[in-house]
């Protein structure tokens, strides 16, 4: 017998959904009455005006809006993989995929449907990935806890990981290296770097430039990697991929981060590269390693008060950001293509979020940079998060406008360039990282200087 049809109501939805609707308790509450009358309606534009403060345009036509010469994108990806024998013993599979594109070669295959032998062709040349395990599953070492195997596993992840180069970032950034006079360095400065002990929970403050140091409560020595604190991201309230999962989310902007350190220091050496830095989601730390970002942001503030012209930014890819995309889009189609929103604090609490009282600042403790939502064209609004000059080691804008954000207009312009019609909300070149982390193996795999190659202008 088949199931019986579910006829629309008047208001267009389904007639078993419409009878749940009517019939919870809180149906004669005024606010949930109005709350279901919103539900109901079908149009996903707000009522509202545009903010005006937070809406600008970039001429993408322009000389000063020109596309970038290149792109590297950065993604990673996690996976368990059990022991088909025995599936209670369960590692996590972290994989970082990098890869160089040249803006041009991308732009050829920006039709309605791209081959997908197109986008393997790309993945030949420039292109790196790296991979790390560690245990989430009843894999134990003789001799050790769980613990110990899994700290001696991350010490080693950070000293392997790309020859090396992302536990140099590491350092760069927790010492301020770039600044012999930094504020969190100063004698007795508030800011100064700290963490708990993994072993004692004692309070652990450590010398400048130095990777290995003792706990003076407990006599452990501890290294920068314990400073991440991806340990304590392992609660009861917790579950057993926490780990694993911070440690890819560190990995990924550490490699961003890696990449920017080469450009910079190529410009040195030559004349400027006109590269974006493009990552798969928000230039956003979570848990513990939060405590990165206030140097991430003095960095970048760095760098551009040194005159160092950088892109570098993150697109969301789902989430609450993405998900309010129809709230903003008939905004920015009145400005067109380029239109840019660039939504404040209150704005984030109360329209996106939907959380946070009148004292809280939205990305102040993980975000380096500010989100921005742009329309790259006709078809297509991104959820970009981009370097904001008013940010540092201890301040966050929280009120954005267009000409904060950091090489904002070439970045849009050069996006116009890598979005098709075949993924409209997806540029090609993360689609790359996406097919890279997918392979089991890629050749570039075991190369010990694939960041350097990735930069290197001459290839």
């Amino acid at each position: 017998m088949s199931a019986p049809i579910s006829t629309p109501t008047s208001d267009g939805l389904p007639s078993a959904l419409s009878a749940k609707l009517n019939g919870v308790c809180t149906a004669d509450d005024p606010v949930v009455r109005e709350m279901l009358r919103s539900f109901r309606e079908v149009t996903g534009a707000s009522d509202d005006a545009a903010p005006s403060r937070s809406m600008g345009r970039i001429d993408l036509d322009s000389g000063s809006a020109a596309a970038l010469d290149t792109v590297i994108a950065v993604g990673a990806s996690l996976s368990s993989v059990p022991n088909s024998l025995a599936p209670h013993k369960v590692l996590g599979y972290v994989k970082v995929a990098s890869v160089r594109l040249h803006v041009r070669e991308v732009a050829q295959l920006t039709s309605p449907v791209v081959n997908p032998h197109s986008i393997a062709a790309l993945l030949q040349e420039h292109s790196h990935t790296q991979a790390a395990v560690l245990p989430m599953g009843a894999v134990r070492v003789p001799g050790k806890t769980l613990l110990q195997t899994l700290r001696h596993v991350l010490h080693a992840t950070f000293e392997h990981f790309d020859g090396g180069a992302l536990y140099d970032t590491l350092e760069l950034l927790v010492s301020c290296g770039w600044d012999e006079n930094a504020e969190p360095w100063r004698q007795g400065s508030k800011l100064r770097p700290s963490f708990l002990c993994p072993f004692c929970e004692a309070y652990v403050t450590f010398p400048r430039r130095c990777r290995r140091f003792t706990c003076r409560s407990c006599g452990v020595v501890l290294t920068l990697v314990d400073y991440l604190g991806l340990l304590t991201d392992a609660t009861e309230a917790t579950s057993d991929s926490a780990v694993a999962m911070n440690l890819k989310s560190v990995l990924e902007h550490l490699t961003l981060l890696t990449l920017l350190r080469r450009v910079a220091d190529a410009r040195a050496d030559g004349p400027p590269q006109r590269i974006l830095l493009l990552k798969d989601g928000p230039l956003m730390l979570r848990g513990q390693s939060t405590r990165l970002v206030g140097s991430i942001r003095a960095y970048l503030r760095h760098l551009d008060s040194a005159g160092v012209r950088f892109h570098v930014a993150g697109i969301d890819r789902e989430g609450s950001f993405v998900n309010h995309c129809v709230q903003v889009e008939p905004w920015l189609r009145e400005l067109g293509s380029g239109g840019v929103f660039l939504p404040d604090n209150r704005y984030i609490l109360e329209r996106i979020k939907h959380a946070g009282g009148a004292a809280a600042v939205y990305g102040r403790r993980g975000l380096y940079g500010s989100k921005a939502f742009c329309r790259i064209d006709d078809r297509t609004t991104l959820v970009l998060g981009v370097p904001n000059r008013r940010h540092g080691y201890d301040d966050f804008a929280h009120d954005p406008a267009p000409g904060d954000l950091l090489g904002l207009s070439g970045t849009v312009a050069t996006l116009r360039a890598l979005v098709s019609r075949h993924f409209p909300s997806t540029p090609l070149p993360l689609v790359a990282t996406d097919r890279l982390c997918d392979l089991p193996h890629h050749p570039y795999d075991a190369l010990p200087d694939g960041l350097q190659r990735l930069t290197d202008p001459s290839l």
